[in-house]
């Protein structure tokens, strides 16, 4: 979970890239007004980028066997 923060794209920026190894599945991204959801695993190779100017400078790992919430 990528906090991000909400504006237009012509002044922040697109919000996330997401195709940089082919489009990232519906299923392992959701985009929304100031919030990025990605799930990544060994299973599918993919990342994303956040510009600069959308950075909130944290972010939120779970894992979804665990109710443990890591922010850093």
């Amino acid at each position: 979970m990528v906090p991000i923060k909400s504006g237009p794209e012509s002044e922040l920026g697109v919000k996330t890239t997401s195709d940089y190894f082919g489009p990232v599945p519906a299923d392992r991204l959701g985009v929304r007004d100031n919030v990025i959801f990605f799930a990544a695993d060994g299973k599918f190779r993919s990342k994303i980028g956040i510009s600069p100017k959308r950075s909130k400078a944290i972010l939120a790992v779970t894992m979804r066997t665990t109710t443990v919430l890591h922010a850093g």
